[in-house]
């Protein structure tokens, strides 16, 4: 019975990689759509995107919730932005950077089962030794990053015992799409790791 959100920080303007990078097309599919659709396939309840003012409409249609903020903070200052946003029905929290949209259904369901079977309070995917993203964490825990100064990683490291890893194959909790090469090394991938196989994204491709 625990609800579970899922937190998209989504506000740079992707200076790196040279566009919005909510909006860049991952076979056929915007970043966005692809977290979202993720995200439902997994069981997520609610699903809230920060965006800058300034930016551009997300797709029409799209499953998610939209808190907006000026874009000049750091990603901790979206997810405070968000907590001010996040349902009272949220029991635990995903943390879902836009950078990380390529992550597997399988990835997410494993953070939420270990989240709710291990008794620990964070969860995190771990391929070779590296965590990665996304995090999932209980409400309580994701509350912290309200205190003064707190990001993402202080309330993640403040207490190693309150954290589990979920080991996973799927390299793309640890690659970010943060440059160009990043996207085409993405693209590339596409035909190999089935990405675009689901009836989730299928749906997608057919609507945009």
């Amino acid at each position: 019975g625990r609800r579970t959100y899922a937190i998209v920080p989504a506000a740079g303007v992707g200076a790196r990689m040279g566009q919005d990078k909510a909006l860049i097309d991952l076979d056929g599919v915007s970043a966005i759509e692809r977290i979202v659709a993720t995200c439902r396939s997994a069981g997520v309840d609610g699903v809230l995107v920060v965006r800058r003012e300034d930016a551009a409409p997300l797709p029409e249609g799209l499953e998610a919730d939209v808190v907006t903020t000026s874009g000049k903070g750091e990603m901790s200052d979206s997810l405070r932005m968000a907590l001010l946003s996040l349902s009272r029905e949220a029991d635990d929290v995903l943390v879902f950077p836009v950078d990380h949209a390529l992550v597997a259904v399988d990835t997410v369901l494993a953070l939420r089962a270990k989240l709710l079977g291990d008794g620990c309070s964070i969860a995190l995917p771990l391929y070779r030794g590296r965590p990665g993203h996304p995090a999932a964490m209980t409400r309580a825990v994701f509350n912290e990053i309200d205190r003064d100064g707190q990001t993402l990683r202080d309330v993640i490291r403040r207490d190693p015992d309150r954290v589990a890893v979920v080991a996973t194959a799927n390299h793309w909790v640890c690659a970010d799409l943060d440059r160009p090469e990043d996207l085409r090394a993405a693209r590339s991938a596409f035909p190999a790791c089935q990405l675009g196989h689901s009836s989730e994204f299928a749906s997608l491709r057919a609507t945009a």
